[in-house]
């Protein structure tokens, strides 16, 4: 089993007991944690490499295949666990003694909103066991795995998909991930518009709510659809803004009312928020804190709800 890691002491022993037993050898190579997840995969395996740089989640775990020696190898991520049906499916398989498949799709049940889902982008089986030998991962952002040439099969045991501690991080991490692939897509020669960034928003909110059935999980179904719409906006729109550049040309002037923001003024008749509530100025620095919580501004709050 390969796993890569960074800060998921929260989670990362519920990840590894699951898979205690079934995996011949587990490597864990982390991004230079500092919250105590070395220690604790250090309690699972022998096979935990720090790395100092982030080269992307693709080329990571493309770093643990390959001090993979096992023929089979399971890759799954610190938020996620192996099911008691899914560990029993896989050691059934792996009892045969001729597998025809070179990899095989497993879905999620995910997590979300106090209850496990299963359908919407939960019912897509993506590939976590394959054959190690001539495979390969793609990707910087939702690495794939190439897999060697030969038939794909596919699992009905679970993967149970713990990926969000609240739905803060639900959102700041689906943001983090529209950037990096707005950005990967950038450095790959692509142009991004804002009407696409629209039509594959309304895309992505069909598809997930009524083709992959999201509807049938209620109402957690409807607010997850229309957070992956979100995401795919963000995506294509954060890509139309790499067209620009991120500080004005030298000489280029700006509207009245962009100026007079510029230089601390506001339009007439409108009162400036940070004098009404100077807290104000300091929210971008208050606002994230360690394990994703947050400050709450009391004074003014009903100034920055709109």
């Amino acid at each position: 089993m390969i796993i890569i890691t960074r800060d998921e002491a929260d989670r990362i022993r519920a990840c590894l007991e699951s898979v205690s037993g079934l995996a011949d050898e587990i490597l864990v190579f982390d991004a230079a944690s500092s919250d105590g997840t070395v220690d604790i995969c250090r309690e699972y395996t022998d096979k935990v490499f720090v790395t100092a740089d982030w080269p992307g989640w693709g080329a990571q775990k493309q770093r643990a295949l390959g001090k993979a020696t096992c023929e089979w190898v399971l890759r799954i991520d610190a938020d996620e666990r192996v099911s008691e049906e899914l560990r029993a499916e896989i050691e059934t398989l792996m009892s045969r003694k001729h597998v025809e498949e070179t990899a095989f799709r497993i879905r999620w049940s995910t997590y979300v909103f106090g209850r496990y889902l299963t359908h919407g982008e939960c019912g897509v089986g993506h590939l976590h066991l394959f054959r190690r030998e001539g495979a390969s991962f793609t990707s910087v952002v939702h690495e794939e795995i190439a897999p060697a040439p030969g038939s794909i099969g596919h699992l009905e045991g679970r993967l149970l998909h713990h990926a969000h501690r609240d739905y803060h991080h639900l959102l700041e991490k689906l943001a983090d991930y529209a950037c990096y692939a707005a950005g990967e897509a950038a450095r790959s020669g692509k142009r991004g518009s804002v009407p696409k960034a629209f039509v594959r928003a309304r895309w992505r909110f069909f598809k997930v709510y009524i083709l992959r059935g999201g509807f049938l999980d209620g109402w957690r179904g409807l607010v997850l659809a229309r957070v992956y719409s979100q995401y795919v906006f963000n995506k294509h729109a954060a890509l139309w803004a790499e067209s620009y550049p991120s500080q004005p040309a030298e000489g280029l002037s700006a509207d009245v009312d962009g100026r007079r923001l510029r230089e601390g003024r506001v339009p007439d008749g409108q009162a400036d928020l940070r004098e009404l509530n100077p807290a104000l100025s300091s929210v971008p620095a208050a606002w994230r804190r360690n394990n994703h919580q947050r400050d709450v501004v009391e004074a003014g709050s009903d100034r920055i709800w709109p």
